[in-house]
C-alpha cells in the first residue's frame, strides 16, 4: 500500500490564529491553495478553508479585515499520521467530508493531503491497471507488441 507521504504536499501554507480573514484570503490566493493550516507555537490548532471563509464570514456579512482566522477556522481537525496509507486517507476524507487533511507528527504539521492529490493518485493507478490489462490482452492475442529487438519500429 502507498504511504501518504508520497501524496502529501510538504510546502504547507500556515497562518497564525490572530491574522485577519482578509489576510488569510490573500495568502490562499497568492499561494493557490484552498486551505491554510492554523498554527500557533508550531502546533496545528485548526484549518481555515474556502468553505470557512464562505460560510462563517461572507455569508454572515462579517468584515474580513476585522475577523480573526482563529475565530472562524475549523477546529478539532482530524489529522493524518505520516505512516498512514492512502486507503486510510480515503476513509478519512469520506468520514470527515473535507477536501484537505493535515498530516501531523508530534502535534506539528508536516504536510497536507488534498482530495485532488488523492484522486490524481487513484486515477493514475487505474490507468496503470488498464494499461497492464491491455498489454496482457495483446500478449494473449499474439507476439509482444513492445518487443522490437533486432527490428525497428514500423512507420
Amino acid at each position: 500500500m502507498t504511504p501518504i507521504t508520497l501524496l502529501m504536499k510538504t510546502d504547507t501554507v500556515v497562518i497564525p490564529p490572530n491574522a485577519s480573514v482578509a489576510e488569510a484570503a490573500r495568502k490562499m490566493n497568492d499561494n493557490g491553495v484552498g486551505a491554510l493550516l492554523v498554527v500557533e507555537d508550531g502546533k496545528l490548532i485548526g484549518v481555515f478553508s474556502e468553505r470557512d471563509l464562505l460560510c462563517r464570514v461572507v455569508a454572515l456579512g462579517k468584515e474580513p479585515e476585522l475577523v480573526h482566522v482563529g475565530d472562524v477556522a475549523t477546529q478539532n481537525v482530524v489529522s493524518l499520521s505520516p505512516d498512514m496509507h492512502a486507503r486510510d486517507c480515503l476513509a478519512a476524507f469520506k468520514q470527515q467530508r473535507v477536501r484537505h487533511l493535515p498530516v501531523v507528527e508530534n502535534g506539528r504539521p508536516v504536510g497536507v493531503v488534498g482530495l485532488r492529490d488523492l484522486l490524481t493518485y487513484m486515477s493514475d493507478a487505474i490507468e496503470r491497471i488498464l494499461d497492464s490489462e491491455a498489454y496482457r490482452l495483446a500478449l494473449d492475442a499474439g507476439p509482444d507488441p513492445y518487443d522490437h529487438v533486432g527490428g525497428s519500429y514500423a512507420r
